[in-house]
């Protein structure tokens, strides 16, 4: 809580496969891959007043530059009164490649703007997905879509988003 993170080679806070943890009022800036990456089956994480930007892919290869990237499932995600913007991939990205799952994620009142790819990005080759709540939004000037599903299902899109020119809404 209350820390600037700043300036790392790969991603500026990392969460592996773990409970019940508050990511809440940072800075999260200028880092090499993603701002906050949520890896590999976390549960009752929430992501709570930061200011994530300007994550922008320093490598060649590897690394995704989301400002929040959850990979390979989580259950009870609340991501709230965030502001994700100039990152350089999507806003949020959620994707996964094997069987695990995304339950019950709260993404509700947060700025998603600015950033190279999608504000929402929802991505996965298996596995099921029971979102939860997106809802009370802002997505704007986003370069492609405010919200992107690829393959997922059972992705639901609530009440009260607001989408402003992006590139293809």
């Amino acid at each position: 809580k209350n820390n600037v993170v700043k300036g790392n080679a790969q991603d500026g806070i990392r969460i592996y496969n773990s409970s019940n943890l508050s990511v809440e009022e940072n800075v999260v800036e200028d880092n090499g891959y993603s701002g906050i990456f949520l890896y590999y089956v976390n549960t009752g994480i929430t992501v709570k007043n930061n200011l994530i930007r300007n994550n922008v892919n320093n490598y060649a290869a590897g690394g995704s530059a989301a400002g929040l990237e959850l990979y390979q499932g989580s259950t009870g995600t609340v991501i709230e009164n965030n502001r994700i913007v100039q990152n350089g991939s999507h806003g949020i990205m959620f994707y996964k490649v094997d069987g695990n799952t995304f339950t019950g994620s709260t993404i509700r009142h947060n700025t998603i703007a600015n950033n190279t790819g999608n504000g929402m990005y929802f991505h996965t080759a298996t596995g099921t997905w029971t979102m939860g709540t997106i809802r009370d939004n802002i997505l704007a000037y986003n370069r492609d879509y405010g919200i992107e599903n690829t393959s997922g299902t059972n992705v639901v899109v609530g009440d009260n988003n607001t989408f402003y020119q992006n590139g293809h809404d």
